[in-house]
């Protein structure tokens, strides 16, 4: 999902969690409806809506459903690891069987590096994908949830931009070292 796109749920489900009293549920739920309003509005304007952030809305609307029925914060908290353990999945899935970098795709317009440094990101960050959805299974269980609630809206986004700036630090190092040439 486009961080832009992503932001808009998620800043709802904060605002809402804060303004109810930390009401987990009801925080659900507003973030249930900011996602379905949020693609009501991007079709309305005629704007592409991307595989993946229809896949991360199903997501959200499946967890979401399972919490809010089962009266149980455990369903969307464990969408997190969910998300990032497909993101690890399909990093390394579209580089071994299918030979396209997806870290390319995302950063190739702005960073000029090597093959080899592509593929070693590409290899980098469905570790740190999969690190981080191991990182919510063992934060979910040791935070409360309002802790919890934190680190998701700000650590975890922290941690992924940190990363992709030392990753990119290293690409652009790699690059000048290799002269820059894409193989």
């Amino acid at each position: 999902m486009k961080p832009a796109h992503g932001a808009f749920p998620a800043a709802v489900f904060f605002a809402v969690y804060l303004a109810a009293g930390l009401d987990f549920y009801l925080a659900t739920a507003a973030l249930m409806t900011a996602v379905c309003v949020q693609l009501a509005a991007l079709k309305l304007l005629r704007k592409p809506v991307e595989k993946e952030t229809w896949g991360i809305a199903v997501l959200i609307l499946v967890f979401g459903a399972a919490t809010l029925i089962l009266r149980d914060e455990f369903y969307l908290k464990i969408k997190t690891t969910v998300v990032y353990w497909i993101f690890a999945a399909a990093f390394l899935i579209a580089e071994v069987k299918f030979r396209k970098n997806p870290a390319r795709a995302l950063l190739g317009s702005a960073v000029s590096a090597p093959d080899s440094a592509w593929r070693n990101l590409t290899f980098a960050l469905a570790a740190f994908f999969a690190l981080l959805g191991a990182c919510n299974l063992f934060l979910l269980r040791m935070l409360t949830t309002e802790e919890w609630v934190w680190a998701k809206t700000f650590g975890y986004p922290a941690a992924t931009f940190f990363f992709l700036l030392a990753a990119i630090a290293r690409m652009l190092k790699a690059g000048g070292e290799s002269g820059g040439e894409k193989r």
